[in-house]
């Protein structure tokens, strides 16, 4: 049974963290001034996708004023950095954290 549980508890808690650390794109950024608008970073722990928002009208007469919050947008409209060491080391951290937390709530039990 030890066994099996395992088998089970170990896939379960990557799709966990791999749906985590892919909802955390989600989460909004504050943009404070039209610099920040060249390496806007999304993702957690650490940030694995970088844009460069800097041809929208945010911040200027025309356009929403800072501060503003955005989400990512369109890789096809916006320059897009994706960088894949930081999504694996952000997946496996998550990872890690919840099979530690899932420790210390087994051995509470008992």
């Amino acid at each position: 049974m030890n066994r099996l549980r395992a088998l089970l508890v170990y896939p379960i808690v990557f799709v966990l963290s791999f749906v985590l650390v892919v909802a955390s794109l989600l989460l909004p950024v504050t943009i404070r001034s039209r610099a920040d608008l060249e390496q806007v970073k999304f993702g957690w722990p650490l940030a694995f996708i970088v844009q460069d928002q800097s041809r929208w009208p945010i911040g200027v007469p025309e356009g929403p004023s800072l501060p503003y919050r955005t989400r990512p947008l369109s890789p096809w409209e916006t320059p897009t950095s994706v960088y894949a060491y930081a999504f694996l080391f952000d997946i496996s951290s998550v990872f890690v954290l919840m099979l530690l937390v899932q420790r210390l709530v087994r051995t509470k039990r008992r």
